[in-house]
């Protein structure tokens, strides 16, 4: 597997964590255990009130035991914050729409 990491050294790449987190940055290293290096890093943190918020981190080591998913970032999908931010509003939107249809539905019976 860690050969195949060499085709994303300094490309900008994005890695999704276990716990859910995406980091974004430029990959300069990795190891054996597949520990990732990033630089100019930053994470993104998605929001229904304030969209897609991004957190500068600078330099990061993510432990390989810790990733999720780990692709490469097209110079299209960086700057695309606006549209994640309205696509991430009509998911929350239709996501929230559904549960109080359910609840509503559940009023008055018992399980």
């Amino acid at each position: 597997m860690t050969s195949s990491l060499d085709t994303f050294m300094n490309r900008v790449i994005s890695v999704v964590t276990g716990d859910g987190r995406n980091i974004v940055g430029m990959m300069k290293g990795f190891d054996q255990l597949v520990n990732v290096v990033l630089e100019d890093s930053h994470e993104r943190v998605y929001s229904e009130s304030q969209g897609v918020e991004q957190i500068p981190l600078g330099l990061y080591i993510i432990r390989g035991d810790n990733i999720n998913r780990l692709c490469n970032m097209k110079l299209d999908e960086r700057d695309q914050c606006d549209s994640e931010r309205s696509k991430f509003k009509m998911c929350c939107r239709l996501s929230s729409e559904a549960e109080q249809k359910e609840s509503s539905s559940r009023i008055g019976t018992y399980p």
